[in-house]
């Protein structure tokens, strides 16, 4: 059965994260697991104490014996619980990053795309992968380093040796956390110069055909040696890091804590069971540094990706549902009423003094058939992205259909204006030529939505491609599909705006590429088809 629209009822991935973690259960669920592991340090340790009085007392009672026994049996119900809660967590907590995670990389500022470009943006996705594998694992992994960890010093406070054991746990706890920095940082400059290394090959993969055509063949790897020296010498100095914490934390505390022992083991003045259960607080104080270890391990690494990934958790965090359902019961604009009313509108880039547009007032309404012509750099574009709602103005104030941008939210602007950028920040996705027509509408389309598709291309002067095209609309187009020209594809992106239904049409540049007899097709298409439109051209 088809559902034409549904509402998810959960909080957004856009929601604040303890909301987001309270509505999934996953506190709920690390409070059962923590509990769990605690009872399995006591029961471990009420079993280390039992059998220790046994053989220190030389008491040889079956029923003791087969207490210890029980106590050890009811361990197994707490690793089963632990271990089924842990993956439950992992898989909540995993789909929940996924979905921030997707929330923040469709939010990303323009801006940034432009400015990273295909090769640092890929290494950032890469590195995501990162941050649910690494930081879901080692923070629960962290989680238990510290409840042995905290079980061991009220073991230790009761050995012959309490206040050298505890001022020695302090110390080798202080040296783990200078280890720890010391591998964040090799490990920050590794994984960055490996995403240079990966900007640079996807970057000349990019850009092949042009290297084919303008670069002389030995002078393509240039470049390519120097990167990986540099790369392989961070791992190096990455791995001399990671040596020295995985082997000189654990057996270090070993032994300095079985030393701290020694005045007492070897002049005899300690009760033989409290040097017993000093040495066994030694060995639980080991036992957590050594999962501390693989945790702290796992958390560098989140961490780095979490730096890489930033920008999309950021954009998450930022980004405005709005009312999402709010332009949907919302008729369009009726003839002659305004739709974009804009008063004062002004924008500068960052790090830039003089702004590109001042003062601008700004009315377009239904029915209206702009062009606005000026020269390069003189902000048409700028103001074309201000009204389809790509860009956010430096002041001013910008009314859709009477309401501003908080209240409607980016969701609900983009329902009501539609934009087709400029050739080189617009592009064919690899994928039926449907999916790149019908993209701003609901997917899989309808029977009548694809008869819309081929209607609009035909009127632009695009059916000789679809008859060319063996699959016609569900030919595979884009970088590894059927290669389309300069012109057929600013015809696209007219269409594909065209084909979102909305009541501005904003076109930037869209009919530069095309010959005079095909720029009057597609412009008289535009006219019949668009409820307004704004022309952004030069002279």
């Amino acid at each position: 059965m088809r559902v034409g629209r549904a509402f998810v009822l959960r909080p957004s991935p856009a929601a604040p994260l303890l909301r987001l973690l309270r509505a999934e259960g996953l506190v709920r669920r690390t409070a059962a697991l923590a509990g769990l592991h605690a009872a399995e340090l006591l029961l471990m340790i009420a079993a280390w104490a039992l059998i220790g009085d046994l053989v220190f007392a030389g008491r040889t009672d079956a029923g003791w014996s087969q207490a210890w026994l029980l106590l050890l049996l009811s361990i197994v119900p707490c690793r089963m619980g632990q271990a089924a809660i842990a993956g439950d967590i992992l898989q909540r907590a995993g789909a929940l990053l996924k979905r921030r995670l997707l929330v923040g990389a469709l939010a990303l500022p323009g801006d940034l795309t432009r400015r990273e470009g295909a090769g640092l943006l890929l290494g950032r996705v890469l590195e995501t992968a990162a941050v649910e594998s690494l930081g879901l694992r080692g923070g629960l992994v962290s989680l238990v380093a510290a409840l042995e960890f905290a079980a061991a010093v009220p073991i230790l406070a009761l050995g012959p040796a309490p206040a050298l054991h505890l001022a020695l746990l302090a110390g080798w706890a202080a040296l783990s956390v200078v280890l720890v920095r010391r591998t964040g940082r090799h490990l920050a400059a590794w994984t960055d110069t490996r995403g240079e290394l990966t900007h640079h090959l996807v970057e000349a993969m990019v850009g092949h055909r042009t290297r084919l055509a303008q670069e002389a063949p030995e002078r393509w790897h240039d470049d390519d040696d120097a990167r990986l020296v540099r790369v392989l010498a961070r791992e190096a100095q990455l791995n001399r890091s990671e040596s020295l914490l995985v082997a000189l934390l654990p057996r270090g505390w070993l032994v300095l804590g079985l030393a701290a022992l020694l005045p007492a083991f070897v002049g005899g003045t300690a009760p033989t069971a409290t040097v017993a259960a000093a040495i066994g607080g030694v060995l639980l104080a080991q036992r957590g540094l050594s999962t501390f270890v693989v945790g702290a391990t796992a958390l560098l690494g989140c961490g780095v990706a979490v730096r890489q990934a930033l920008p999309m958790l950021r954009a998450a965090e930022a980004a405005d549902d709005g009312a999402h359902g709010l332009m949907l019961s919302f008729p369009p604009v009726p003839e002659g009423q305004p739709i974009v009313v804009a008063r004062g509108l002004g924008f500068r880039y960052p790090g830039r003094e003089r702004p590109v547009l001042r003062d601008v007032d700004l009315a377009i309404a239904a029915g209206d058939r702009l062009l606005l012509e000026g020269g390069s750099g003189g902000g048409k574009s700028t103001l074309g992205a201000l009204v389809a709602g790509l860009r956010e103005p430096t002041s001013g104030l910008v009314l859709l259909a009477g309401l501003d941008r908080p209240t409607l939210g980016l969701v609900g602007w983009r329902r009501r204006i539609a934009a087709a950028p400029q050739f080189h920040e617009n592009h064919v996705v690899t994928a039926p030529l449907a999916f790149n027509l019908l993209m701003g509408r609901g997917w899989p389309p309808t029977q009548a939505q694809l008869a819309e598709a081929d209607a609009v291309c035909r009127e632009l002067g695009l059916g000789d491609l679809l008859e060319r095209m063996p699959s016609g609309l569900q030919q595979m187009v884009g970088e590894t599909g059927w290669q389309l020209s300069h012109g057929e594809r600013s015809r696209l992106f007219i269409a594909r705006a065209l084909l979102q239904g909305v009541d501005l049409v904003v076109l930037d540049e869209s009919f530069a590429a095309l010959d005079p007899a095909t720029l009057q097709q597609a412009l008289r298409c535009v006219l019949n088809r668009a409820r307004a439109v704004l022309v952004i051209a030069h002279p």
